[in-house]
């Protein structure tokens, strides 16, 4: 591949940026009103109220703190009484915001899955553009 292809051939984040602000700004933007609006307020825990509790993230977090107290993850439930049933690696990747309150471990959550969008938006086009 010669210098003149690497510079305008293949995709590179920060010039798409510079290129395309105003979309990446846009999309910004919604993501964070959507994460006030619906993430933030779903994982909000209610002990009063445990239906308005609209997340499985806590079930993961329930198993961390299992894991991390040496105790068996299926044994524990979240607040809606809903058990931990996937492979106990999960558990682990979730143990650094087992004990953060409530609703700040499935906020970290979604943006680290914004960035692995955004990760995955940027391989394939590297992809489209080979």
């Amino acid at each position: 591949m010669s210098d003149s292809e690497h510079k305008h051939g293949l995709f590179r984040l920060r010039e798409d940026v510079r290129r395309h602000w105003a979309v990446y700004l846009g999309v910004f933007l919604a993501l964070v009103v959507w994460f006030f609006l619906d993430p933030l307020r779903r994982a909000q825990v209610d002990p009063d109220n445990p239906s308005l509790h609209m997340t499985d993230f806590t079930v993961y977090t329930a198993a961390a703190q299992a894991i991390l107290a040496d105790e068996d993850p299926y044994a524990v439930t979240n607040i809606r009484g809903w058990p931990y049933i996937y492979p106990p690696f999960f558990a682990v990747l979730i143990a650094p915001l087992a004990y953060l309150p409530d609703p700040w471990p499935a906020g970290i959550f979604f943006w680290i899955s914004v960035l692995c969008l955004l990760g995955s938006y940027c391989e394939c086009r590297h992809l489209l553009d080979r």
